[in-house]
């Protein structure tokens, strides 16, 4: 149990390398308090020899002071889609001046780039545990509840279920929608699907390319009936010039893209950081017809903010409930040893959190297409 995260640090040409057993639960706030706190904060975490770059990992932070220029990415991201990275973007790259901000697209690959290294092989093994979906795969899970699926045998639930337990995993499942926006350029102009092609949600990619032959069995629709700011997944594909656009809310740290590439060959594969927007801007239609209202979003982002400057997240309720879970198992002469962890959060002026709240009311109240781009550049 953890949400482990790498922390690297260059100086003068030298790396060093740092690792948080629960700082992946922190990384956005962490970052708000800005470079000097930040810096005194890693003094506290855990120096290691090499990077952690094991398959679990949960978030990661690249400081480069040299080129002053920094990396990040988490699984528990609050800033998953466009207006919520442009916000964040905004808000770090405040509280960092003079220094380039970037938010990983791809999170092994983007981190790979960052430092030099090769990363994909660490975790090689867990990403091989990908595999490509047939079209009745497909057909079965494309416009079927998940309420339905939790009656019979349903992609990953086994494994879910031993990470999360039974009731944990199904509850899960109940909640989560994996729509996919589909766009398919044609003669006559996009043509547009909604997908549900079940979870993980870049199952649609490891469909490969045979996904053009599915698209016409399905009925299609205007954006306004399809609903498309619901996607987690957006997929453009170009088939006269084989190309592929594609965008995931969240792409994990083992988004296997090595198969994915694989399963679409002779295709330009190419990732989309603006998501829905960029699929609208791409196919010839007004971004604003995907963006939800300015209302809805900015309540949201409000609360968003709230959680980043609000009590720091540090791993310790999740330990305190899974330490008085498992007293209640304990057998006759058993006995819990629970192990110390870190709590030290970065140091940083009183000021900080008024200073984050009153950026981010400027950049709520500026346009939205005024704002940084969702993809840190």
């Amino acid at each position: 149990m953890s949400e482990d995260a790498l922390y690297a640090l260059r100086d003068q040409g030298t790396w060093r390398w740092y690792w948080s057993r629960w700082g992946g639960l922190s990384i956005d706030t962490d970052l708000l308090r800005g470079p000097t706190a930040f810096r005194g904060y890693l003094a506290h975490q855990h120096a290691t020899d090499e990077p952690f770059v094991e398959p679990w990992l949960c978030g990661y932070v690249v400081v480069d002071s040299d080129a002053r220029a920094v990396l990040f990415w988490q699984s528990q991201d609050l800033a998953a889609h466009p207006a919520g990275r442009r916000l964040q973007l905004g808000l770090v790259r405040h509280r960092w001046p003079g220094w380039t901000v970037r938010k990983a697209d791809l999170p092994m690959l983007d981190l790979g780039d960052a430092l030099g290294l090769t990363l994909e092989a660490a975790v090689r093994t867990a990403c091989d545990r990908a595999v490509p979906r047939t079209l009745d795969h497909l057909a079965e899970q494309d416009g079927r509840a998940w309420r339905e699926h939790l009656a019979e045998p349903c992609p990953y639930v086994e494994h879910m279920e031993q990470e999360l337990g039974t009731r944990l995993a199904r509850l899960q499942l109940l909640e989560t929608d994996h729509h996919v926006w589909v766009s398919l350029l044609t003669p006559d102009g996009p043509r547009d699907w909604l997908l549900d092609a079940g979870w993980p949600d870049h199952a649609a990619l490891l469909v490969g390319d045979r996904l053009v032959d599915y698209l016409p069995t399905r009925p299609g629709g205007t954006l306004d009936e399809l609903r498309v700011e619901r996607a987690v997944t957006c997929l453009l594909i170009d088939p006269s010039h084989r190309r592929l656009g594609w965008w995931l809310a969240e792409p994990g740290w083992q988004l296997p893209v090595g198969t994915i590439e694989g399963l679409w060959p002779g295709w330009t594969l190419e990732f989309m950081p603006e998501g829905p927007e960029e699929q609208a801007r791409r196919t010839g239609r007004d971004p604003e017809i995907v963006r939800e209202p300015v209302e809805v979003v900015g309540e949201r982002l409000r609360k968003m903010v709230a959680r980043w400057v609000g009590t720091r997240p540090d791993g310790s309720a999740v330990m305190a409930d899974a330490v008085a879970r498992a007293r209640t198992e304990l057998k006759p002469g058993e006995e819990l040893v629970v192990a110390p962890f870190d709590t030290t959060a970065p140091a940083a002026p009183d000021d900080w959190r008024s200073d984050v709240l009153c950026r981010a009311e400027e950049l709520l109240a500026a346009p939205r297409d005024s704002q940084p781009p969702p993809t840190g550049d």
